[in-house]
């Protein structure tokens, strides 16, 4: 009898489990697999490139409720003749009877159509094309992005193009705003060598204006003090470098002093150099920059001090002289600073970078080229804009690697660099890097190139004819910019595009090129 009841225990186990795992495999009620055909709707001829999303949820009871979880997606690629099949997966739950996994609508998108999200897995699916009215791009942008059931990072081609279409409409409202041209590098380096050339100065006055302020450095009132120290930088007299000196050593207050060295600075008595560099050890930021601003205003006559400080045991001390060394244009100020790249400290290896890059000496190369493989992600970044500066051929193949790194400020900053050199293979990789997955690459990439001017023109014009609707609009703007009139006729095939993008920048394009006399001059024209 026992044994009886143990084979139809057995019997009964061995039941429950089938049933059991076949609860557990996804509804079995739902098509595993999905075949069909993507057409579009006015000209009845197939769509290559379309993608079709299918999603998962695992949907658990919980003693609240129904709980909602994403489980799973799946994304495939019409061919030339517009057919597509995907399959579907199995799912297995932990929990039987407690869990089970839905199907969500699935999505079809191609870039110049509208989102199409099914009520049904239908075999024939027509798209219908984007009109070229722009506000509807963004609705239908917005109603994919809306679509919850859909996590869209777990995707690759869905959310490549999502991001695109989203960039274009990041820059469509920038351009309505600012202008088709506006460069956010427009001001670039040309300014800054501006700003930093500006010198300001102010005849000495007598005996009469700076005793009264000299009094005033003694005032109880800090502000007192410190406009004082700030109105005594327009005398040179003796008396008054000696009381900016005391201020700058022996003032409680860290502004007051910060003004007493700015005026040291402007006045650039020599004299003064010792004191500030003193106070670079002090360890108020706030003091140490207006010191470094004092110590560059006096100049070159305070190489000689501070080379040495590059071998200091406080780092605070060697990042202070590396900075200060920016603006050096001493050869054996050069040759310390490439000598102290071995520094292990990263903040003193950024300001080391940064000024190897002000020298713009082909010297400073292989140093720079070392430093991009730093652990720290600034000092590869400040590496790559200091070869960049210095524009040495050598560095265009380290800087195209940097494009690969995981840091996003790393990637831009090598964009930034590359879109410096002077060179023509240059122009290429700023093409290829149209593909980069990080959307401020790409931007960065297309802006740098118009910085080329007429070097980039015929390649420009190639990417017009490119498969990709992003490659064609991204090439239309960049040519806008650079206004040549040899665009016009390639630009003018692309008004009837079928991606309202492409036509919407055409037209600007050509906007801008017409009105020559609008156009802003091509500062970084590099035709030398």
């Amino acid at each position: 009898m026992n044994n009886y009841l143990i084979l139809e225990k057995k019997k009964v186990l061995f039941f429950f489990s089938i049933v059991t795992f076949l609860l557990m495999l996804s509804n079995p009620s739902e098509s595993l697999a999905w075949s069909g055909k993507v057409i579009d709707r006015e000209t009845g001829e197939p769509i290559e490139g379309a993608v079709i999303v299918r999603s998962w949820d695992r949907e658990t009871a919980t003693p609240a409720g129904s709980v909602s979880s994403f489980e799973d997606v799946k994304e495939v690629i019409s061919d030339k003749n517009g057919k597509f099949t995907t399959y579907r997966k199995f799912f297995f739950s932990s929990i039987p009877f407690l869990s089970q996994v839905v199907e969500n609508k699935p999505i079809i998108y191609k870039p110049g159509y509208k989102f199409l999200i099914l009520e049904d897995k239908d075999s024939i699916i027509y798209l219908e094309k984007v009109p070229t009215k722009l506000d509807v791009r963004k609705s239908e942008l917005d109603k994919a992005e809306g679509n919850y059931e859909i996590d869209r990072y777990e995707t690759m081609v869905f959310k490549r193009m999502l991001e695109r279409e989203d960039e274009f409409i990041r820059f469509r409202e920038h351009a309505k705003m600012y202008g088709l041209l506006k460069n956010r590098r427009q001001l670039g380096l040309e300014e800054r060598r501006r700003m930093k050339a500006s010198q300001y100065y102010l005849k000495a006055k007598g005996p009469d204006f700076y005793k009264p302020l000299i009094a005033n450095l003694k005032d109880h009132d800090e502000f007192t003090r410190s406009r004082s120290a700030q109105s005594l930088k327009v005398s040179s007299d003796p008396e008054v470098v000696k009381a900016l000196i005391d201020t700058l050593n022996n003032d409680e207050s860290m502004n007051v002093r910060s003004s007493a060295a700015r005026s040291l600075g402007e006045i650039g008595d020599p004299i003064a150099i010792k004191p500030l560099i003193k106070a670079l050890r002090n360890k108020s930021e706030v003091l140490q920059n207006h010191v470094i601003f004092a110590l560059t205003d006096i100049g070159d006559a305070a190489d000689d001090d501070l080379i040495p400080l590059l071998n200091d045991d406080d780092w605070v001390v060697r990042k202070n002289a590396a900075r200060f060394l920016y603006h050096s244009e001493n050869d054996r100020a050069l040759d310390a600073l490439i000598k102290a790249s071995n520094d292990k400290n990263p903040n003193v290896l950024i300001s080391i970078a940064i000024a190897l890059g002000e020298f713009r000496d082909s010297r400073a190369v292989e140093t720079l080229i070392i430093m991009l493989k730093n652990d720290d992600r600034e000092v590869r970044r400040r590496a790559a804009f200091g070869l960049g500066m210095i524009q040495d051929t050598r560095a265009i193949k380290p800087l195209t690697g940097l494009l690969e790194d995981p840091e996003w400020s790393v990637r831009e900053g090598a964009v930034e660099a590359l879109g410096m050199m002077k060179d023509r293979r240059v122009v290429e990789v700023l093409i290829e890097a149209w593909n980069n997955e990080d959307s401020d690459v790409r931007i960065i990439a297309a802006e740098v190139l118009v910085d080329f001017g007429s070097l980039a023109v015929e390649p420009l014009i190639d990417l017009l004819k490119h498969d990709d609707s992003y490659f064609r609009w991204r090439a239309a703007w960049a040519l806008g910019q650079i206004g040549d009139p040899k665009a016009i006729e390639n630009l003018t095939h692309l008004l009837q595009d079928d991606v309202s993008e492409v036509r919407f920048i055409t037209t600007e394009a050509l906007k801008y090129i017409n009105r020559k006399k609008d156009v802003r001059p091509n500062y970084y024209d590099r035709t030398d």
